[in-house]
């Protein structure tokens, strides 16, 4: 419960900054991410390299969590403010990385691919 009373003062000011720059320039797109803290405290970390990190992908299948962002990105939603998600940035960096890959050239030409060669 403390997660989410510190995520939603998070949110509070995200959305006291917005509301006084949305006249001077077009508003963020916000994500709501678990904590480290949080993540730690519920064994959703991993070790890369020397440094125990967020384990996003596990944490992000807790139910508690889920509800939390879900409920935070309503609020911003509300407020007038965008938000996305670490799910769907994942998946729009997969698909440019396959655009990459497809790429013949430095000239952007398709390379000439069957179904089958993207399997």
């Amino acid at each position: 419960m403390r997660t989410l009373h510190s995520l939603l003062a998070l949110a509070a000011i995200l959305t006291a900054w917005a509301t006084q720059v949305s006249a001077q320039a077009q508003l963020p797109t916000i994500m709501v991410l678990p904590g480290e803290s949080w993540c730690a405290q519920n064994g959703y970390t991993k070790t890369v390299g020397e440094q125990t990190v967020c384990d996003y992908d596990q944490a992000l299948n807790d139910p508690r969590m889920l509800q939390s962002i879900t409920t935070i990105e309503a609020l911003l939603k509300d407020e007038g403010l965008r938000t996305t998600s670490l799910r769907t940035a994942n998946n729009a960096a997969a698909d440019f990385a396959l655009e990459e890959m497809l790429m013949d050239d430095e000239n952007g030409n398709v390379a000439e691919k069957s179904e089958l060669d993207l399997i």
